[in-house]
């Protein structure tokens, strides 16, 4: 929406929540106030607390519109569905042994990422599985699940003790919860666990994880070195000046 409002000022643009705060499973307070203001000071209409009629999957929503449940008929040029009830998982379901999968789709993994039913020796990662500690899912807790499993594997196959998800990747019982929202191409909102800073500097921010990102996937030096660094500063940060347990609290510092 950021990108449509910057780019095509005069387009009419219309966002709906389920929730009474916009994206609150995912933002900061202070992220879900800048973002909220920044958008509606464009034009940007934004609907809270009235969600799509209907029950998943037969919802009231098609390529022209959507229908609330208080009757409400929300209508455009194009209609874009930013939700995620279940995982992409169906592809694999007669690939695995019964009771891989929880009701909901996801793939059920013990504490080193592993689905016991297949014998220890499949792992799974990212929005696909489900753990214990029923982190948010985001990039960075994909990657974080990425580097966990990567390394199990090859102390699997070196015969070693596998690691535990998350303190055998970043030192602590939950991963930090990092993210960088985009409000066109310079604002944002970054937010590293209960720190949170909005302006330009996380426009920036986020203009350098992704060409840093693209870099590292291209194995160039710069780009491997400056992920190496930012994980082990994220890891340190998150057990000693912003806290990763805070993350659960509602409260911005």
């Amino acid at each position: 929406a950021g990108e449509i409002l910057t780019r095509y000022p005069d387009k009419k643009v219309v966002i709906t929540d389920r929730t009474e705060e916009l994206c609150a499973q995912f933002f900061r307070p202070k992220t879900r106030t800048y973002a909220k203001k920044w958008l509606e000071e464009r034009g940007a209409e934004v609907v809270l607390g009235d969600p799509i009629d209907g029950k998943f999957p037969d919802l009231k929503i098609d390529e022209k519109g959507c229908t609330l449940r208080s009757g409400r008929r929300l209508t455009g040029d194009i209609v874009y569905k930013c939700m995620g009830f279940r995982p992409c998982t169906e592809w694999v379901k007669d690939s695995l042994p019964p009771g891989c999968m929880d009701k909901g789709g996801y793939l059920k993994v013990n504490d080193h990422l592993q689905l016991d039913v297949c014998g220890k020796t499949v792992f799974a990662m990212g929005d696909c599985m489900i753990h214990s500690s029923n982190e948010v899912k985001l990039g960075h807790t994909a990657e974080v699940n990425a580097h966990l499993v990567a390394e199990n594997v090859r102390r699997m196959a070196k015969r070693k003790p596998l690691l535990p998800y998350p303190k055998g990747v970043v030192g602590a019982s939950k991963t930090p919860r990092i993210y960088a929202l985009s409000l066109g191409k310079y604002d944002g909102s970054l937010g590293f666990n209960s720190l949170v800073v909005n302006g330009s500097m996380a426009a920036f921010f986020k203009w350098m994880v992704e060409w840093t990102k693209i870099l590292a996937c291209r194995e160039v030096l710069v780009g491997i070195a400056f992920w190496q660094f930012s994980d082990i500063t994220a890891n340190f940060l998150g057990r000693t000046l912003v806290r990763t347990t805070s993350v659960d609290d509602d409260k911005d510092e």
